[in-house]
């Protein structure tokens, strides 16, 4: 059964501790864009079966990305589509996006994605692999916040992440 949208974006939003739909939509629609640049057409098309509706332009329409990326660099590509992101907390952006996909779609399709991905990409669909923790990346703890697996501490940090705007998200 397809989740529908208003499901889908409350499980981003809670995966992603976003203070409103609109972030969590933002985080959604740079995440799918670029993640269907890297993936083939046939893929792309059993993926958008299995998703909402409102996620088909997103993943059909997307330019293919002209070399493959590494994790860390797909991160940085994220980072660099959200206005006031960094690279840890696009690292959240994406495995919040990535992670609610996954559940979506399925195992076996998720491991064929991951087939085709460069190693590592497991923890940012929240699929953690013994290789990927071995190259540094690491998924959140249980328990662990979206605060302190960014590194901060103070209030303040938290403050500034939920009032950034995600006006400037390039399309």
């Amino acid at each position: 059964m397809i989740l529908p949208w208003d499901l889908f974006l409350g499980r981003v939003r809670e995966r992603g501790e976003y203070a409103t739909d609109k972030q969590a939509e933002g985080a959604v629609r740079v995440v799918l864009t670029a993640l269907a640049a890297l993936l083939p057409d046939e893929d792309r098309s059993e993926i958008v079966a299995q998703l909402p509706q409102e996620c088909a332009p997103l993943l059909l329409d997307a330019l293919p990305a002209t070399k493959q990326l590494t994790p860390e660099e797909f991160v940085q590509a994220v980072a660099l589509l959200i206005d006031g992101a960094t690279e840890q907390t696009a690292h959240w952006d994406t495995g919040a996006v990535l992670s609610t996909v996954a559940d979506s779609v399925g195992d076996g399709l998720v491991q064929r994605i991951l087939d085709q991905l460069p190693p590592g990409y497991e923890t940012l669909f929240g699929t953690v692999a013994l290789t990927s923790l071995a190259s540094g990346s690491r998924p959140m703890a249980a328990g662990e916040s979206r605060q302190e697996f960014a590194g901060g501490s103070s209030s303040a940090s938290t403050q500034s992440r939920e009032d950034r705007r995600w006006g400037g998200v390039q399309w």
